[in-house]
Parts: structure tokens; sequence; C-alpha cells
């Protein structure tokens, strides 16, 4: 018999055990990190569908799927202990920004969603490149324990350049039930969970250049995901919650396959039960009809090729919905009217005098790269490339 929605209710032992970091995988850090995101966009997406429902009984089936749904959020967020307190989890957070998107970039079919990802993920580079040259400033060289060797730390597209006037990077919406619209979802789970926790970070530092980095950085995800929301279709209260579920199960299937029998592969595996059950329960309730199958699995730690492949596109910026060179630009477009609005002072933003100060101590940046930086021009680790952006 398939379990009932009442069967995946968890005791608070379970919700509150932290054991260490269930995976021996390297990127099992991101694993927990992307199936916490989706269990709290679902626990979220429970707001809407109850708001929206008049009926008692519907009412009564919806609490008891939240619950659920929210006590899965909990114990996974008491998992996430595990990682390595303060940077250790921003580190993680925005290395599932930079693998998921350049593995999304690589099996998305051709289409906004694709393009737009490509497009997005020297950006996540950028980041993850600038907050490890802070991390070395301020604790020391001992990064690869966050690592793993799951991502090379170089200079992507200039977060300075990152910041694009609001009315860029809109998107028109997809068509309902398109294949992009799973992983794209799961994508926008990521970045809220990124945003989140750089917002916590630039709250809890009381160091003015960290904080400023921090802030920085929020801004170029908050702007990811206004834009990777936008390409998402807006169907009814009940699909918009059919669909989260469904990307809940397509990752936790993906997980299950990558790591195994680690205690994250066991969960997820016992989740996927959990989930179709749910599934089916939205679907009586609702009179949806079952859904189709799910994507080809995801598979994450495999994408330093791919990130690569799109570093030749860091001179290009988003205007409107087009990808176009920054230098085609007239002087008095949105973009850089905007970039003076945010940075009167450009070269004293704190994502360049990071990097400044990191070689002004230690003689050069921090990196790790498996060859040459695809660009010549940010090959040199003795200065941050100033011009870079264009």
């Amino acid at each position: 018999m398939p379990p009932t929605p009442e069967q995946g209710l968890l005791s608070l032992d379970e919700m509150a055990a932290a054991p260490a970091l269930p995976s021996e995988n390297p990127c099992g850090a991101l694993w927990l990190m992307l199936l916490s995101a989706a269990a709290q966009s679902a626990a979220d997406g429970y707001l809407d569908a109850f708001t929206a429902c008049r009926d008692a009984q519907k009412r009564r089936e919806l609490a008891l799927l939240k619950r659920a749904e929210e006590e899965r959020s909990l114990a996974l967020a008491s998992w996430e202990s595990a990682l390595p307190p303060g940077g250790g989890r921003t580190a993680a957070a925005l290395m599932l920004g930079l693998e998921l998107s350049a593995a999304l970039a690589q099996r998305l079919p051709e289409g906004d969603a694709r393009h737009l990802i490509a497009f997005l993920v020297p950006e996540w580079l950028d980041m993850l490149y600038r907050f490890i040259n802070l991390t070395v400033l301020r604790d020391g060289p001992d990064v690869e324990k966050w690592l793993g060797g799951c991502a090379e730390i170089m200079p992507g597209r200039p977060l300075t350049a990152c910041q694009r006037h609001p009315h860029d990077g809109i998107f028109s919406p997809a068509a309902p039930g398109g294949a992009a619209e799973i992983p794209l979802l799961a994508m926008t789970s990521a970045v809220r969970a990124a945003l989140w926790h750089l917002r916590e970070a630039a709250a809890d530092e009381t160091d003015a250049l960290a904080r400023g980095l921090y802030l920085e950085m929020a801004l170029a995800a908050g702007q990811h995901l206004t834009a990777l929301t936008g390409l998402l279709p807006h169907p009814g209260a009940p699909e918009c919650l059919m669909r989260l579920y469904r990307m809940a199960s397509w990752l936790h299937a993906s997980c299950a396959l990558q790591e195994g029998d680690s205690s994250l592969g066991q969960f997820s595996r016992a989740q996927q039960a959990l989930d179709r059950a749910r599934i089916s329960t939205l679907c009586v309730l609702f009179h949806l009809p079952m859904p189709g199958s799910p994507p080809e699995p995801l598979h994450l730690g495999l994408s330093k090729g791919a990130v690569r492949d799109t570093l030749e596109h860091i001179g290009m910026t988003l205007l409107r919905d087009q990808v176009v060179p920054v230098d085609a630009l007239h002087p008095g477009a949105d973009y850089f009217r905007y970039q003076k609005l945010l940075y009167p002072h450009p070269l004293a933003a704190p994502s360049r005098r990071v990097i400044e100060e990191m070689i002004r101590k230690c003689g050069a940046d921090a990196r790790f790269e498996i060859a040459p930086h695809p660009v010549e021009a940010l090959r040199r680790r003795t200065e941050d490339a100033p011009g870079a952006d264009r």
C-alpha cells in the first residue's frame, strides 16, 4: 500500500536530528541544500493554494500536506547544520548556484530558459571567486574543505558588471508543461536559498567590507530570481503546487541515484514514495490529471567544462530580453545610468576592494584552476582587470 499523507509526518526528535554531513560525496552538501530549498518552496506554495481554496474539507487536507512539508523542510534544515558554520553555508549556496546553472545550461532545450541560465553562469562563478578571496583574507587558505574539488575558483563576469537596470532581463513566461519548467523551478528554489543565506550573512556581519560584498551578491542573486521567476508560467494555485511536488520528486530521484547508499540517498528514496502519495492526493482533491514522466535525472559535480564554455560571454549583458555586448550599448543606455547610480565610485566597490586587498596582502588573488583561465585578460593574478566587465 502506498503511504498516506499522514504517514509523512515526523516526530520532533526526527526533525531535530543533526547528524554529520550525510554523504561522502563532495557534492553531498549541494544536494542537501538543494533538497532543503525545494522543500521550503513546496511549503511556501501551500499558502497560495490554501488561501485560494474555499472548500472546508479540502483546506483540512491541504493543512495536513502543508504540515508534512514544513516538517520535511525543518528536518533538512537541521541536517544543514552539519555544514561548516557561517562561511561554509554561504560557500555551499554559491557553489549550488554555479553548479546547478551550469548543469541545466547543458541539458535544457533551446529557448529563453536555457539562454538565460547559461548567461548567468559566469555571474555565479564571480560571486564564488570574490567570496572565497574574502574568506582567505579573513580565515586563511584552508577553504578546500568547503569545495571538495566541485568547482574552480576564478573570476567570471565581474560582480560590478552583473548589476543591470531592473527593466533588463525580463522575459515572457513560458507555456505551462514545457520541458524546462521543472528544472527552471529547481533553479529558482536554489537562487531563493542563496539570496536568503546572503541576506543573513550581511545582517550578521560587523565588517563593512564583508557586509558590502554580501549586499552586492544579494543584489545580483535577487536580480537572477526576478529573471528566472518571470520565465515561469503562472497557472492556478493547485497546478503551481503540483509542479512543486513534481520538482521535489525529480530531485529526490536524482539525489537517490547519485548518492547511492549514503544516508542522504536513503532519505531521498524514502521521500520519493511520499512525493508520489502527495501528488496523488492533489490530483484527487483538485481533479488534476496525473503528471507525465519527470525529466532525465540531474547530476551535480561534473560541470567545470560547461562553466569554462560560458566565459567567452563575460563581456555581454542583457538588454530587455536580448543578450548583447556591453560595448554595443549607447552611452545613455539604462545599464550605464543604473551603474552610475549604484556605483558612484566603481573602483571602490566592495567586490573590487576585496581582490585589491587580497593582492596587496598575499601578492596574488586566491584561485583554484584546472587550466589557464579561458579569457586571457583574466589570467593575471596580480590585478582585478579593470574593464573586464566590458
